[in-house]
């Protein structure tokens, strides 16, 4: 797919991105190839954004990115459209969805193995102790935490090279932000439908986290999967059939009719 640079924006991403058109926007987490959800197929008619966050010359911290995306959003005038977040970037998808209301709102969001807080995280080491001892060795450490059993060498390799390209500054950005935010109470004004896809085997974020979610949000509906925290690599058509439940949902609002 091509790289491109919003002009008007510095996200970078892959994929298409033309005004007024049926979109999904997917956002991987931190320090995570967006390309992990290239398997998900996305309804006739859409183009997918993939969003290169991490990448651009900007503060990674998640309520900057947030606030470009949803300028992005607003500026492109996607119709309808849908937010994928993993991780990280479900916290920007629900940032920016807090940001973006009426004709701006997203159609439905799809967020996996995320949460509105980083209490019980499974990463609870320190951002300078991350910092000092981020490498190659650290980057492959925490590409393996996420599989709940040994991954295709290719898939690893691939999420390798990308996480290993940051650096230590870039590496803790994000997370030193997400440890200040707490949506907790903020989330029932999300009125679209919401799909939270989560990995029974993920050692990161727990099934509590995603239980918390769909409590907070209104519209929201659970999916257990057979993987850990890289649910979409270790169980594809599981995802796949979340992804599907949360088109049927909007189709479900006549004017939101999107197939």
């Amino acid at each position: 797919m091509p790289r491109q640079d919003l002009t008007e924006n510095p996200l970078l991403y892959f994929g298409n991105a033309e005004s007024s058109r049926p979109t999904v926007i997917f956002i991987g987490g931190t320090l995570i190839d967006p390309r992990i959800f290239y398997k998900v197929k996305v309804p006739d008619g859409y183009q997918s954004i993939y969003l290169r966050w991490m990448e651009g010359e900007y503060s990674h911290s998640l309520i900057n990115v947030s606030q470009k995306l949803a300028a992005f959003v607003k500026t492109r005038r996607f119709s309808p459209y849908i937010l994928a977040g993993f991780s990280s970037g479900g916290c920007i998808a629900l940032l920016t969805a807090l940001a973006l209301t009426n004709e701006f709102a997203p159609s439905g969001i799809l967020l996996s193995n995320t949460g509105i807080n980083t209490k019980g995280h499974g990463n609870q080491k320190s951002c300078e102790e991350l910092e000092s001892t981020w490498n190659r060795a650290a980057a492959e450490a925490f590409i393996l935490s996420g599989f709940s059993r040994p991954p295709r060498q290719e898939i690893f390799q691939r999420l390798l090279d990308y996480a290993a390209q940051f650096t230590p500054q870039v590496r803790v950005e994000p997370l030193r932000s997400q440890r200040q935010i707490d949506l907790t109470g903020r989330l029932q004004n999300i009125e679209c439908p919401v799909v939270v896809a989560h990995g029974n085997a993920d050692k990161i974020r727990t099934r509590a986290h995603a239980c918390q979610l769909v409590t907070e949000i209104p519209q929201a509906e659970l999916f257990l999967l057979d993987g850990g925290h890289y649910a979409m690599v270790e169980d594809p058509d599981g995802f796949q059939q979340a992804f599907d439940r949360l088109v049927w949902r909007i189709n479900q609002s006549p004017e939101r009719d999107i197939l």
